[in-house]
């Protein structure tokens, strides 16, 4: 049958599909969306879809110096636990301080600043992925860090283990609900007892 004399609805399919089709028109039904990428004060927030990206998110604000974007990646309920000897250390050096007590993510995100702010922004933090697994909330991320932090002209180092418990919002990005601090190296300081000792109380 001459196209010309089909019915119409079949012309606009056969349209349809060749649209689809063709290179470049549009984009595909089943292709991925991009994360979206807005600025905030200066720096760059990818939208946390997926839990990977949140790590992201956090470490490449802490580099930068942009603590609105550091504290976005954290819920209103967030907690920091940091290792038991950094507690131990602190209840020996400063008795009768709560260093690590109601520390929200406020504290979180001032302690970060304080960091950043003394070294002069010369910090680089590395994270290396360990494991993940699920639990009831979302999902438990485990890392291995390197902090390197320039203090008094001098560069110091800071290892240890970060496991970071992730919930998903209602939206779908992912946030920081737990932070869990390791100090996994007996001959360097943990990155959690360099927040107790910069902490403001």
């Amino acid at each position: 049958m001459d196209s010309r004399h089909a019915h119409p609805i079949v012309r606009w399919l056969a349209m349809g599909v060749m649209a689809l089709w063709l290179p470049g028109a549009g984009c595909g039904l089943f292709d991925t969306r991009d994360p979206l990428v807005s600025e905030s004060d200066g720096g760059i927030w990818v939208a946390p879809i997926r839990a990977e990206i949140l790590i992201e998110n956090l470490e490449r604000a802490f580099e930068a110096g942009v603590f609105t974007d550091y504290q976005r990646a954290l819920t209103e309920d967030f907690v920091f636990i940091p290792d038991g000897t950094d507690v131990a250390t602190f209840e020996q050096e400063r008795p009768g301080e709560d260093v690590y007590g109601d520390w929200t993510a406020e504290v979180e995100t001032v302690t970060a600043e304080i960091i950043w702010t003394a070294a002069g922004g010369e910090v680089e933090l590395g994270l290396e992925f360990l494991s993940e697994q699920l639990i009831p909330e979302g999902r438990l991320r485990k890392y291995r860090y390197s902090l390197l932090v320039t203090e008094a002209d001098q560069v110091q180092e800071y290892r240890g283990e970060a496991w970071f418990s992730l919930t998903q919002l209602t939206g779908g990005d992912w946030a920081i609900y737990e932070w869990e601090d390791v100090a996994a190296d007996p001959q360097l300081p943990s990155w959690g007892f360099l927040k107790g000792s910069q902490r403001i109380l």
